[in-house]
């Protein structure tokens, strides 16, 4: 009979095990699509006056954000979490990480797919728009790292990657961290 390293018991099955389970839940999530770097279709969102965009592939759902509670400790960019289909999920503030001001009114959240599930909040929601491959440009230099191009109407791509990589959310199978704990490992 052939037994698997958890049945074995030792410390070491047990380590080999819990990486093998790790491994298996990375290559079970769905893969993050591209930022729009030649074009496709997205979704736009305002944030202040600015209009953005985040391709279609990378989202799961758009909703208006309700019930989203702060979490003690938290970086003031991660707003706290909202409860979708009885799981906690973290939202991302995009006006803070951008250095805007706190809007009046509470927005929408934009739900990201990835080995994460993250919640961006946005302020308003727009349209789901086909951006021409020839329409994209490089962003500026002063555009910031989660902008992946701008498009010739203006249209400011960012890329799911970069912010799904912020160091505000630690490692992708570990806890988020607080803001009292030490991000560079």
């Amino acid at each position: 009979m052939i037994r698997s390293p958890a049945q074995e018991g030792g410390p070491e099955d047990l380590a080999l095990a819990a990486l093998l389970r790790r491994r298996a839940e990375r290559l079970a999530a769905p893969r993050i699509a591209e930022a729009p770097r030649a074009g496709g279709s997205v979704l736009s969102f305002g944030i202040g006056p600015e209009t953005y965009a985040i391709a279609l592939g990378s989202l799961t759902e758009a909703a208006a954000l309700e019930g989203c509670a702060a979490v003690p400790g938290w970086p003031p960019e991660l707003l706290g979490v909202v409860n979708r289909r009885g799981t906690l999920v973290p939202v991302l503030d995009l006006r803070r990480v951008l250095g805007l001001p706190e809007p009046a009114e509470p927005g929408a959240v934009l739900f990201l797919r990835g080995v994460r599930t993250i919640g961006l909040r946005v302020d308003a929601l727009g349209e789901v728009r086909q951006v021409p491959d020839e329409a994209v440009a490089d962003p500026p230099e002063a555009a910031g790292p989660l902008v992946a191009g701008v498009s010739s109407d203006g249209l400011i791509l960012l890329d799911v990657r970069r912010i799904l990589a912020l160091p505000l959310f630690g490692p992708a199978d570990g806890p988020i961290p607080d803001r009292d704990m030490d991000r560079t490992r």
